[in-house]
């Protein structure tokens, strides 16, 4: 790709309209009193720690769920609440951290994609042997949409094969989702953020609770978690055009198996964000 001077202006321009919401910009861990520096919406930051608060260049800041948290204007919309991270009755750790050359939009939207589970994750997630896509109940919210399915586990460190797993996320518009899976064993949840540092890459973090087996080394879980995502990045990376249309005659979409997919691109159009 050719650079040009403008370049980079017209990415800060497409992205404007994601100054108004909160992105996490690093660790929490990883922010002392010395500054430390992030990039978020192609522009250079510095975040550090100072009389017990976090500060990133004057603009907002928020240390919560582990993660320093940054508006570059006043919010639209508060933090994806996350209440299972201070519960007692359930252990939460971070993860999975992780930069990819993939816009945020296009990490998103993969992640609230049921229907490649069969293909990309065969054998964690899905059955390419029985790949129909299940009930997809959807409710748009005011931060956003929700949506749940059930579908039968195969073996993982979350739950035996053969189980029932019943799935439900709550997606905050843009980048955050917090999943709910219910099974024999009890609740897991994934909180999982995408930070748009760049127009075309983006820094992810996946903070998982869950309250069974808590006695567990954490090392399998997050093995897996790891495994999976690995695996949609080397589609997700290979993706173009790179950045998610929002128009949505870009791309060929089925109503059924893409019905997530397109709820979630109708309200980013609809909160007057373009393609991000």
């Amino acid at each position: 790709m050719t650079w040009s001077p403008g370049a980079e202006t017209d990415a800060r321009s497409q992205l404007a309209p994601l100054r108004r919401y909160w992105h996490p910009v690093e660790d929490s861990a990883a922010v002392g009193e010395e500054p430390v520096a992030v990039t978020l919406l192609e522009e250079d930051l510095v975040v550090f720690r100072s009389q017990g608060r976090v500060h990133a260049d004057g603009h907002r800041a928020e240390d919560r769920y582990g993660l320093v948290w940054v508006a570059l204007e006043d919010p639209v919309a508060d933090i994806a609440p996350f209440p299972e991270y201070a519960d007692g009755n359930y252990r939460s750790y971070l993860s999975v951290t992780s930069s990819w050359n993939a816009s945020a939009g296009r990490f998103t939207e993969n992640g609230l994609d049921v229907t490649h589970f069969a293909w990309v994750h065969p054998g964690t997630l899905g059955d390419r042997d029985d790949a129909e896509c299940p009930t997809i109940d959807i409710e748009v919210t005011g931060y956003g949409f929700d949506y749940a399915y059930s579908r039968e586990s195969l073996e993982s460190p979350f739950a035996t094969g053969g189980q029932t797993i019943h799935s439900r996320t709550m997606h905050h518009i843009p980048f955050t989702r917090r999943r709910v899976l219910t099974s024999d064993a009890g609740h897991s949840v994934q909180y999982v953020t995408a930070s748009p540092t760049r127009a075309r890459q983006c820094k992810i973090w996946m903070i998982e609770s869950r309250d069974h087996h808590l006695t567990d080394p954490i090392e399998p879980y997050i093995d897996f978690s790891r495994q999976l995502l690995e695996q949609d990045r080397q589609i997700v990376e290979s993706q173009r055009p790179e950045m998610l249309p929002i128009d949505l005659t870009e791309e060929l979409h089925l109503r059924g198996p893409d019905q997530v997919a397109l709820t979630y691109r109708r309200l980013l159009a609809d909160a007057g964000v373009a393609d991000v």
